[in-house]
């Protein structure tokens, strides 16, 4: 991963380390750590905000899904697919609006500036190690966009040997996968290579359509990391690209090519024994190119993130850096601009641990040359209320500046001011064993000067605002082979100006997976409920209300040699008939079969 956190961040010198293994008992020795939450590696269980990960082993078990696909599994996280793979597809978290949710690859921000939402419909499961969620607010650690949640999708690199395999997957709709892995380390160098193709020939797109819209996808990623004295260096580059066919209308056709990608340069080093200096310089690219006119939308930012770990003593680890960041965003048809645009911000975060207290406090100020200056804060205070059980208390704010689209496009206005939020939230914590835990908490984020259409200006104005009141509850635990996720959310989403239910934000969801992993064999299925949602239909374009529904997918795995294993999934078992967004067609139940040989 392109962090280059050490996996015990704070521990930074010999005279330290003693006290960064003394963990919490909270914390299991043998924990993966995650970096998201508060930037530094910490165990789940270290950390204070609510936070979901997907891990390799769930990846592997879904051949021919892709992202969406597995965030749909996790309660809370409304997703709305304009289709079938490779259409828009937006995600919704706690209730907040598509573009509040920033999604991240390896760190480096991927939302584009021309509309604020991430291009979640084109990333790839193959190349991906795991997948980071935290709920709530981060635009403290992160800036704009960061309200309802992150999330950060981290991609594979060489574990402790050379390795090398070769994917290979087959399924429904003409689906058709092939992914290829190589990584090699030795010493104080490691390098890898991932590449993938997809291609399918789709479903018809609105519910009245007739033809199958198809979709393919060549995914890579490549990296290098070299360890020179006391300096750690690394380069990386994730790309996707490809064409989408969609429809404008019903029966009227239509196909774009999208490039996505994410290159980073990162030079770690260690100025003095407790202090860890970290500077990453990135480049995205969100590009999307109509076929059938002139039209596209094309974002192009270069950043420089210089992030600062100090262990200050036993109980401080001071995390404090600049952000500076250069957007170029070109458009031209219905919406038609060309635009730049600076950001520079600086933050700091001290990440307390003493006795059974707990607190990550946190401050950002963000000088954004289109929405002006603004700070926002993160506070989030726990307590060890007994060896297994754990108070969490939250203040934590959040902004999204607006994007080109709403500065230029349809009823452009320039004079558009930020979109603020304010989110509090209490939980508690439970975990009797390194192989159970429990976290139900209750949140309220109010979301002030939302961009709207105003029909009487005839521009977009800051003039809705929300109010989104929660509870979340989650329960994982292992036993044996077998292991469970089960989580609920229950949620107001209201806009506050017409006390209307907010557009595809459900009220209520569910979701339960279950697994069992033997040596060579596995087997599961994951269920999600989705209560009903309000919509606006895509052909009559008439407020309406999308249906409950229940979703079932099954998979099995079998390694038939060393060096050979089998997959195979089935995807809406059930063949329940459902739309996640009004009027446009999902896939009924389709199969997908795949194998991974290790070289």
């Amino acid at each position: 991963m392109t962090f280059y956190i050490r996996p015990r961040a704070a521990c930074l010198s010999a005279g330290l380390l003693a006290a960064c293994l003394a963990l919490p008992a909270f914390a299991d020795e043998a924990a993966p750590v995650f970096v998201t939450a508060t930037r530094t590696a910490q165990t789940a269980d270290e950390t204070l905000a609510p936070l979901v990960v997907i891990d390799r082993d769930t990846i592997e078990a879904n051949p021919g899904a892709d992202v969406a696909e597995l965030l749909r599994f996790h309660a809370g996280i409304d997703i709305a697919r304009n289709g079938g793979p490779g259409t828009v597809t937006t995600v919704f978290m706690r209730g907040a609006e598509s573009d509040h949710v920033l999604l991240m690859i390896d760190g480096v921000k991927i939302n584009p500036g021309t509309i604020g939402g991430g291009a979640f419909q084109n990333i790839r499961l193959n190349n991906i190690e795991r997948i980071e969620v935290v709920r709530g607010p981060r635009s403290t650690l992160y800036g704009s966009e960061a309200i309802g949640g992150v999330i950060n999708i981290i991609t594979r690199r060489a574990g402790a040997q050379t390795e090398a395999s070769i994917n290979l997957t087959t399924g429904s709709n003409q689906t058709r996968e092939m992914g290829i892995n190589a990584f090699y380390r030795n010493g104080d160098y490691s390098a890898g290579i991932e590449a993938s193709t997809y291609a399918t020939d789709g479903i018809p797109v609105f519910r009245t359509s007739t033809s199958p819209r198809g979709h393919d996808n060549t995914t890579f990623n490549v990296f290098a990391n070299w360890r020179l004295g006391g300096m750690k260096l690394g380069v990386s580059h994730w790309q996707a690209s490809g064409n989408t066919e969609y429809e404008s209308a019903p029966n009227v056709p239509r196909d774009q090519d999208f490039l996505n990608s994410a290159s980073a340069l990162t030079l770690e080093h260690a100025p003095a024994d407790n202090w860890v200096s970290t500077w990453k310089f990135s480049n995205i690219r969100d590009e999307i190119d109509q076929n059938q006119s002139t039209n596209f939308a094309h974002t192009n930012r270069l950043a420089l993130d210089w992030q600062n770990d100090i262990q200050l003593g036993e109980a401080n680890l001071l995390t404090a850096g600049l952000y500076l960041s250069s957007e170029k965003t070109v458009a031209a048809g219905f919406s038609s601009f060309n635009e730049n645009t600076g950001v520079n911000a600086v933050f700091v975060q001290d990440n307390y641990r003493a006795g059974p207290w707990r607190a990550v406090i946190g401050a950002r100020y963000t000088d954004h040359e289109t929405a002006g200056e603004y700070g926002t804060w993160n506070l989030e205070l726990g307590y060890d209320l007994g060896p297994a059980l754990r108070l969490v208390a939250a203040n934590n704010s959040g902004f999204r500046a607006p994007d080109s689209t709403d500065r230029f496009g349809f009823g452009g206005n320039p004079n558009l001011k930020p979109e603020l939020s304010v989110n509090s939230e209490l939980a508690l914590m439970y975990h009797p064993s390194p192989k159970q835990s429990l976290r139900i908490g209750v949140f309220r984020n109010d979301i002030d000067d939302l961009i709207s259409y105003d029909v009487l200006l005839a521009q977009n104005s800051n003039i809705s605002r929300t109010r989104i009141d929660g509870i979340e509850l989650s329960y994982r635990a292992t036993a044996g082979r077998m292991s469970i996720n089960i989580e609920a959310v229950a949620q107001d989403p209201m806009n506050e100006v017409n006390n209307t239910q907010l557009l595809r934000r459900a009220r209520h969801s569910i979701s339960l997976s279950l697994a069992w992993r033997a040596d060579r064999y596995s087997f599961g299925g994951d269920l999600v409920h989705t209560g009903k949602r309000p919509d606006i239909d895509g052909i009559t374009f008439a407020r309406t209300t999308v249906e409950a529904s229940t979703v079932l997918n099954l998979h099995a795995s079998a390694r038939m040699t060393p060096n050979l294993t089998l997959r195979a999934r089935v995807e809406n078992a059930s063949n329940e008939e459902y739309e996640s967004v009004s009027a446009y067609q999902t896939l009924g139940r389709t199969f997908y079969f795949g194998m991974e040989y290790r070289l």
